[in-house]
C-alpha cells in the first residue's frame, strides 16, 4: 500500500476527498485535498509537489483543470521574494487524430489549451499571483490513438507550432514558458503502446521551442522514469538537465548586466509574433505560417571548418555562438535566413581568444559565400587577457616588512614543493631562500603546459582582430 484515499459523503454537496501517501509518512497531501485520487496522477501532482511548495487556486473555470502557485523548494529568496511559477494542467478523456485528417482535429486540443490559457489569466486576478510569476501549462489527453508513432508526433508538432504562432500574444502575456501535451498511443485491443510528450518549451532559449520524446514509467509507482527521443530512441535519462544549465547561465549573465546569447533566439521569435499580429490587425491576408522561426547552431567540426549543429544551450567551450536562423515575416512569408554571431558572456567573460577569433571569422565567411546578412550582437571584454588560473593559490610575496605590507614586496616567490608540482615551463624562477627555505622567485609567468592557459592568454589573442577586420571588410 503505497497510498490512502479517503472520500467524505457531504450530500447533496459533491464528496470530499483527502489523500495520505507513504511517501510522506502518511501526511496528508494538502496540494491535493478535494481532488478525485486519479487525478493526482493523471495531472502528475506528486510529481510537482516535490520540487515546489504548491497553494492551490480555486475556484478553477473548468472542472478537469488545476491551478497552483508553486514556490521552487530550495531556492534562495532574493530581494523580490522567492521565485514562484503559475502552474495550469488539464485533462480530457477525448481525442479524435485519423491519418486523412490534415487540420481539423486541431480544434479540440487547441480548446483544451486555451481553456488553460483561460485559467492563467483568471488566476492572475488573485491578488496573490499578479503579474509577476511566470507560467506553466500541462494538458494530458487520457485516451489511445490509433495512429503510428511518427505520425502522432509529426501532427503534435506541427498543431504546436501552430498554436504558438497563433496565440503568441495571449502565452505572452500569460508569461508562459512551456506547454506539455501527453498522450497515449495505441487501440483498445493492442492497449497503450506509447506513452508521448511534446514539449514547447522556453527553457532552451528558443521561445516555446518545440521538442518530443517517448516516456517510460516506473513499474511500481506508475510514474514518468524515463525519457527516449522520438527520432533516435536515445536514452534522454530520467531528468531534464537543459533547464538547470540554462537558469545558472540566465542568472550569470544576468548578474553581468546582460543577455545569455542564446536568448536571442527566443527574443527574435517573439519579435516575429508581435509583427505578425500587427499585420493581421491591419488587414493582411497572408496566413501566419506554422513555423515563424527557426535555428541551427554553427559549430566547428574536427577539420576546423563550421558544421550544423542540433545541440542543447551551454554546451560550447568558446565564447562566441553562431547560429544560420530562418525568419518568416509578412514582408517574406516562406521564410529568409540569416546568420547571427553573440558573444558569450557566461564564457570568460565573452572576451575574444584565438578560438572566438576564429569561430567568428567563420561564421562571418559561411554568410558571405552564401549572400546571407550577418548580424553581430556584441557583448565582451575584448581580447583575452588572462592569468594562470593553477597558480593564483600558490604564488607568495617576499613583503619588504612583513609588519607592513603597504611598504610593498621584494618578489614573488613559489615554495620548493610547489614549483615542483607544475610542469616545466610554467614559470621561469629562480633559487633563493625566504627565513632559511629554499624558494623560487619568479621572473616571469610562461603556464606552458597549464589548463587555464590553452588557447592563450596574451597578445596571441589581440591577432585575430586583424583576421576579423579584414573578413569584415571582404562582407
Amino acid at each position: 500500500v503505497r497510498k490512502f484515499s479517503l472520500m467524505m459523503a457531504q450530500a447533496p454537496h459533491v464528496p470530499r476527498y483527502a489523500t495520505f501517501p507513504q511517501e510522506g509518512n502518511w501526511a496528508e497531501l494538502e496540494s491535493c485535498r478535494d481532488m478525485r485520487p486519479t487525478y493526482q496522477h493523471l495531472l502528475e501532482i506528486a510529481r510537482l509537489d516535490k520540487e515546489y511548495e504548491l497553494k492551490r487556486i480555486v475556484p478553477t473555470v473548468g472542472r478537469s483543470s488545476q491551478v497552483f502557485l508553486g514556490t521552487k523548494r530550495g531556492e534562495a529568496k532574493g530581494k523580490q521574494g522567492p521565485p514562484r511559477t503559475v502552474f495550469a494542467h488539464t485533462i480530457t478523456h477525448s481525442l479524435k487524430m485519423s491519418a486523412d485528417d490534415a487540420e481539423g482535429w486541431m480544434d479540440w486540443p487547441e480548446s483544451l489549451v486555451l481553456s488553460a490559457v483561460d485559467e492563467l489569466e483568471r488566476a492572475r486576478l488573485n491578488a496573490d499571483i499578479g503579474s509577476k510569476p511566470n507560467s506553466y501549462i500541462f494538458t494530458h489527453f487520457n485516451s489511445l490513438v490509433d495512429l503510428e508513432p511518427s505520425v502522432v508526433v509529426e501532427k503534435l508538432e506541427s498543431f504546436m507550432n501552430r498554436f504558438v504562432a497563433k496565440h503568441g500574444n495571449r502565452l505572452q502575456k500569460s508569461k508562459v514558458d512551456e506547454i506539455v501535451v501527453k498522450l497515449g498511443i495505441g487501440s483498445v485491443s493492442r492497449g497503450r503502446t506509447h506513452t508521448l510528450r511534446l514539449t514547447a518549451s522556453s527553457m532552451t532559449g528558443e521561445y516555446l521551442k518545440t521538442t518530443s520524446c517517448f516516456e517510460q514509467v516506473d513499474s511500481l509507482t506508475g510514474r514518468p522514469a524515463r525519457w527516449l527521443d522520438t527520432r533516435t530512441g536515445g536514452d534522454l535519462g530520467k531528468e531534464d538537465p537543459v533547464v538547470g544549465r540554462m537558469q545558472v547561465k540566465r542568472s550569470t549573465a544576468r548578474a553581468a548586466g546582460s543577455t545569455y546569447a542564446p536568448e536571442f533566439l527566443g527574443m527574435i521569435k517573439v519579435e516575429l509574433i508581435k509583427k505578425w499580429s500587427v499585420y493581421r490587425q491591419a488587414g493582411g491576408k497572408a496566413e501566419v505560417p506554422a513555423n515563424l522561426f527557426s535555428s541551427v547552431e554553427l559549430v566547428r567540426g574536427t577539420d576546423g571548418e563550421l558544421e550544423e549543429s542540433r545541440r542543447l544551450p551551454g554546451q560550447n567551450s568558446v565564447g562566441v555562438l553562431a547560429w544560420r536562423c530562418t525568419l518568416a515575416t509578412p514582408e517574406y512569408p516562406g521564410g529568409r535566413d540569416i546568420v547571427l554571431i553573440a558573444n558569450d558572456v557566461t564564457f570568460e567573460a565573452g572576451s575574444f581568444g584565438v578560438a572566438e577569433d576564429e569561430v567568428f571569422q567563420k561564421a562571418s565567411e559561411y554568410a558571405r559565400k552564401r549572400g546571407l546578412p550577418r548580424i553581430h550582437i556584441a557583448c565582451n571584454s575584448g581580447a583575452r587577457v588572462g592569468l594562470a588560473e593553477e597558480l593564483k593559490e600558490f604564488v607568495k610575496a617576499k613583503w619588504s616588512d612583513p609588519s607592513d605590507p603597504s611598504k610593498g614586496f621584494d618578489f614573488l616567490y613559489l615554495g620548493a614543493a610547489d614549483y615542483n608540482r607544475f610542469p616545466e615551463g610554467t614559470v621561469v624562477a629562480r633559487e633563493t631562500t625566504v627565513e632559511g627555505k629554499k624558494v623560487f622567485a619568479i621572473d616571469a609567468i610562461i603556464g606552458e603546459g597549464l589548463k587555464s592557459t590553452a588557447g592563450g592568454i596574451g597578445v596571441e589573442n589581440l591577432r585575430g582582430s586583424g583576421l576579423i577586420a579584414g573578413e569584415t571588410a571582404r562582407a
